[in-house]
């Protein structure tokens, strides 16, 4: 992608493809980020002033096996969707990012998510994302292979979908702290 990019709309890049009846998504395997990017969108401009939501700037990339974001990023925000149903084992939140949205980063195969610990926002224990006090959970990833996970008892509130559909988790501890779910 050329630098210049601030923002990477909704529907950008992925999508899905009917195939032979089975849904397939794109087969991009290496994407580069340019430092540019300031926000990866969960919209994508519609027609009349009407944006379109839900659709994810860098979505369905089963196949997707680097996505290059270098140290001298401007991202700040990825958005609710921004980036979904990737094929990354590992997304790396750089220090740049102050705003992640709830179900903003997933994959079936994600099984960590890593914060830059000069991240003044956000913080990652095992691979799972929370705020940087970890009074928050906001993700746990999709493709993590654990059986079962103890919330941590710092944590007081847990994000929309932040233990959603992962296909390993059989058995779930929720500590007393938590007041929001």
């Amino acid at each position: 992608l050329p630098e210049g990019i601030v923002d990477i709309w909704g529907g950008t890049f992925g999508g899905r493809l009917w195939l032979d009846g089975a849904n397939r998504g794109s087969s991009i395997k290496r994407m580069n980020i340019p430092d540019s990017v300031k926000t990866i969108r969960n919209q994508a401009p519609g027609f009349g002033g009407i944006n379109i939501y839900g659709i994810g700037g860098i979505t369905d990339l089963p196949y997707l096996e680097e996505l290059i974001i270098t140290s001298n990023t401007q991202l700040t925000t990825i958005e609710y969707n921004g980036i979904k149903n990737i094929g990354l084992t590992q997304f790396h939140v750089p220090a740049t990012v102050t705003n992640i949205g709830a179900f903003a980063i997933s994959g079936v195969n994600l099984e960590e998510i890593i914060v830059s610990p000069d991240n003044p926002n956000y913080a990652s224990y095992e691979g799972v994302l929370f705020d940087k006090r970890f009074t928050r959970m906001i993700a746990y990833p999709f493709g993590k292979k654990d059986t079962n996970y103890t919330v941590l008892s710092s944590v007081m509130f847990m994000a929309d979908r932040a233990l959603c559909t992962n296909p390993y988790i059989e058995e779930v501890t929720i500590p007393a702290s938590v007041v929001l779910m």
